[in-house]
Order: C-alpha cells, then sequence, then structure tokens
C-alpha cells in the first residue's frame, strides 16, 4: 500500500503542477462565467422593445387587441400593400422594426405574415403569434354571434393535476429526473475526461519507456491503480476548483448586470407593468388562471427541489461519480498499455465508449418516460449504472435494496475487471512494435 502511496503521489503532483493544469483550473470557470455573461447580456438585449409596423387589411383591429407590452409597440402601417411594408422594412434594416400582415379574409384563409430584416427570437414570434391568434379568435366569436364577455367567461384553462397515490401528491417526477440527469452529465463527462487522461499517461510513459524502470521497483498491478487513484484526486481537485470559482464568477457578473434580480421593489414594479399589458380583451378570470399557472410551474420547481432525497443523492453521486471512474479507468489504462501510440487505441475504444454513450442515451429518455423497464434493468448493470441509477434516486421510485444491489454489483465488476485489466496491463506495457489484436488480448487474460 505504501507503494501505492507512493505512485499517486507522484501522479497528483507533477500533474496539478503542469502550467496546462493550472491553466484549464483558471481558464475553465473563465469560460463558464464568460459564456453565462454571454446569455444574460443577450437576454438583456433582445428584451427592448420592438415596434411592429401593423398592416391591417380587416380593418378590425385596435389598440385594444394589439396593446402595447414590454416587447411589442404596435403602429399602423398607411401603405396599400405588403411590398410597401416589406420595401419599408428592408430599406429601414433596423433590429428594432418588424412587420405584421393581417389579410382581409383572416378568418378564411386562416393565416397572417410576419415580416423582419434582422432574425427575431423565438420567445418573441411566440408572444406575437399568440397576440394574432386572440384576435383571430374574437373574429370568430363576434362572427358566429356570441357574446364575447359571455364567451371569455365559459372559455376554460384548466390545471390538471396529476396525482401519486402513494404519496398522495402531484407528480413532479419531470422535473427531478431533469435534476437526476444533471448529475449524470457530470459523471458521463468526468469519466470521459479523466478516463482518457489515464490512458494517455500510459502510452506515454510507455513510449519514453520510464515504465521500465518503474517496474524494477514496483508491480504492475500497483501502478495501475496508483495512476488511476492519483488522476482521480487531480479530477476532483480540478472539479471543486471550477465550482468554487465558477460559483464566485457568476455571482459577481449576476450582480454586475442584473443589480435588480433580487431587489423586492424591482420585482413589485415588473409584476405590475406585466399586469398592465395584460391582453385587455382578455376577462379577469382568464388573467387569473394564468398567473396560476405560471404560479404552478414555479411551485413545482420548488416543490421537487424541496422533495428530492439530497443527502442521499448526493451521497451516491460521489460513490458512482468515483466507482464509475474507476471501473472504465482501469479498462483505459489496459487499452493505453497494449498500444504504442493514440492513433492505435481507436479499435479497442468503441467497446468501452459504447456502454457509456448507451447509458447517456438512455438516462436522457428517463426524463420524458422515467417508468420505463429500460431504467429500471439498466441502473443495475454496472456499466452503465453510474449514470442512470442517479435518475431514479432523483425521482425517488427506488427502494434500497435496488441501490444497494447496484451498489454492490458495481464494486464486484470493478475488482473483476481491475483483475482483467491488470493482466493486459501487466504484460502490455513491455510489448512494443507489435499490433495487438483482440485474439492478442485473450490470450493474455489467460495467462498466469
Amino acid at each position: 500500500m505504501s507503494k501505492i502511496g507512493l505512485i499517486i503521489k507522484r501522479e497528483y503532483g507533477s500533474r496539478v503542477k503542469k502550467k496546462s493544469f493550472i491553466i484549464m483550473t483558471l481558464l475553465g470557470p473563465i469560460l463558464i462565467a464568460a459564456f453565462y455573461a454571454s446569455a444574460i447580456y443577450m437576454g438583456i438585449q433582445e428584451s427592448g422593445t420592438l415596434q411592429v409596423l401593423l398592416f391591417d387589411e380587416t380593418h378590425l383591429a385596435n389598440s385594444k387587441d394589439f396593446p402595447t407590452s414590454e416587447n411589442f409597440e404596435f403602429a399602423t402601417f398607411n401603405g396599400t400593400s405588403v411590398d410597401e411594408l416589406k420595401n419599408e422594412l428592408q430599406e429601414k434594416k433596423s433590429i428594432d422594426q418588424i412587420g405584421l400582415y393581417l389579410p382581409g379574409n383572416l378568418i378564411k384563409v386562416n393565416e397572417a405574415k410576419i415580416f423582419f430584416s434582422e432574425p427575431l427570437s423565438a420567445n418573441k414570434q411566440a408572444e406575437l403569434k399568440e397576440t394574432v391568434n386572440d384576435f383571430a379568435e374574437k373574429l370568430k366569436v363576434e362572427k358566429a354571434g356570441f357574446d364575447l364577455k359571455a364567451y371569455s367567461k365559459i372559455q376554460t384553462r384548466m390545471n390538471i393535476a396529476v396525482i401519486d397515490v402513494n404519496t398522495n401528491e402531484e407528480s413532479i417526477t419531470e422535473i427531478k429526473s431533469t435534476i437526476g440527469f444533471l448529475f449524470s452529465i457530470i459523471i458521463y463527462v468526468f469519466i470521459f475526461m479523466y478516463g482518457v487522461q489515464v490512458m494517455r499517461g500510459v502510452i506515454e510513459e510507455k513510449t519514453s519507456r520510464i515504465i521500465e524502470v518503474m517496474v524494477s521497483s514496483v508491480r504492475p498491478f500497483q501502478l495501475m491503480m496508483g495512476k488511476i487513484v492519483g488522476i482521480a484526486l487531480v479530477g476532483l481537485t480540478q472539479f471543486l476548483m471550477w465550482i468554487i470559482l465558477s460559483s464566485v464568477f457568476m455571482l459577481f457578473i449576476q450582480g454586475a448586470l442584473l443589480p435588480d434580480l433580487f431587489d423586492p421593489s424591482a420585482i413589485a414594479t415588473q409584476s405590475q407593468d406585466l399586469m398592465q399589458s395584460q391582453d385587455l380583451m382578455q376577462s379577469q378570470e382568464l388573467i387569473e388562471a394564468g398567473e396560476n399557472i405560471d404560479s404552478t410551474k414555479v411551485n413545482d420547481l420548488l416543490r421537487a427541489l424541496i422533495n428530492i432525497p439530497w443527502i442521499l443523492l448526493v451521497s451516491l453521486f460521489i460513490f458512482y461519480f468515483l466507482g464509475g471512474y474507476l471501473l472504465y479507468a482501469s479498462l483505459f489504462a489496459a487499452v493505453g498499455a497494449a498500444v504504442d501510440s493514440e492513433s492505435d487505441t481507436q479499435q479497442f475504444m468503441i467497446p468501452i465508449t459504447l456502454p457509456l454513450v448507451f447509458a447517456f442515451v438512455i438516462a436522457s429518455m428517463a426524463i420524458s418516460n422515467p417508468g420505463g423497464d429500460a431504467i429500471i434493468w439498466f441502473s443495475h448493470v454496472p456499466f452503465t449504472s453510474p449514470i442512470i441509477m442517479l435518475v431514479r434516486v432523483a425521482m425517488g421510485d427506488v427502494v434500497w435494496w435496488e441501490i444497494l444491489t447496484s451498489m454492490l454489483i458495481l464494486i464486484v465488476t470493478f475488482i473483476l475487471t481491475t483483475k482483467l485489466a491488470s493482466k493486459i496491463y501487466r504484460i502490455g506495457i513491455l510489448m512494443y512494435g507489435k499490433k495487438v489484436t483482440y485474439k492478442e488480448l485473450f490470450k493474455w487474460l489467460r495467462y498466469k
């Protein structure tokens, strides 16, 4: 154990002192913060009010149908044709101006057109389309001879709850599975990033012949385990530094770009402005229904965050984080020992990476189909369980014996694969100049 400890210390110390490690440790959070700042900045820029030139051939639209809102300010276009509207937009080429064409037979053709010279965001497109649909619905109601106020009262937007009979609470499985999936992504990326580092480290030492000196004083198994654990500690160090620095940078950027984000007075003002910009043709009952739907979404998210078993989830995250890495890192180390260059690794990488990719796909499916049989079965398969089990735990539909079974299978599989990988590693690290095949690898596994 002392020799393994020395190898771990060497691997850890030599890597954390490298300029590349320091640069990437600092550059990673900066890039994350930069993307975060860019998203906020673009969101701020995108939130400006657009002037909509309304070319209404129905001659029925008014300010109540198309009210000024946070995103749109409507102005009547006095031209005589659609071509004139398009030419107006092409000449000005303003990012703050778009056109809206309502044909005279709007109800019959059931279509309208939005023109722009600069790209329009999907959110604003959706809002403008909804406004036009409300206007068309109003025209149809009036044409049918119905009373608009009476129609608005009977128009229904229901909030339909899906109740879990076991907890007698509304289902929030989709939100919880998404949170679990985020944990799975971290494990997926970590295994790939640092598993490949193990493989490259073995190849580098093998080609430089340093390995020949090292195996004269330590056993190949000790060398392999020391390298795997040492690089795992390097990855954990970098990962923790990224979390800490990214959080600090993002809080600083958020405070600089959105100083009023958590200001109660600002929030109250924004809420008041939002209420005033509601479509005036809707009844108060519909407005209250919309508020209830929005508040329900927020409450569902908060309830999901509260109901997730965080202690269990974080504990299992650490276990599967390390267990999954150790399992795959031993295989990556074996591949590195079997080849002479990184270009020769491709034929052996597919059997290792396929289960990881497959597990990622299954975990992503859990968001839309959380009760699927594939989620249950593959949460016990050791090559996929580090990614899939966390999604099930976050959803809360897994019993304790399933977790223990999955953990036990992962531990046993890690021990077996490490023994097999060490056989390949023991022979492969001293083999040079020979193209290794799968047949050759199976021979190595039978050696004692």
